[in-house]
């Protein structure tokens, strides 16, 4: 079986273009407690939020996202 699973990139990208948990907080009008949860993956965020993130850091959603595929192994 295959699984994808769709991995969030926000840390990464934060670091990248030197844009604090707190002043994207601002930009976004999230709150820097949702941007912490979303920057150590214990939220995911909707593909709203992904496009307002990603305004506010004048990038691509898609910047945002990385594609993960899985294979199981099938046991028999």
């Amino acid at each position: 079986m295959i699984k994808i699973h769709i991995k969030f990139k926000l840390k990464n990208m934060r670091h990248l273009h030197n844009v604090t948990q707190d002043e994207l907080a601002k930009r976004t009008g999230l709150s820097q407690s949702y941007i912490s949860k979303l920057s150590l993956e214990l939220k995911s965020p909707t593909l709203e939020i992904v496009a307002l993130i990603a305004t506010a850091l004048n990038i691509c959603p898609f910047d945002l996202m990385e594609v993960v595929i899985q294979e199981d192994e099938i046991l028999e």
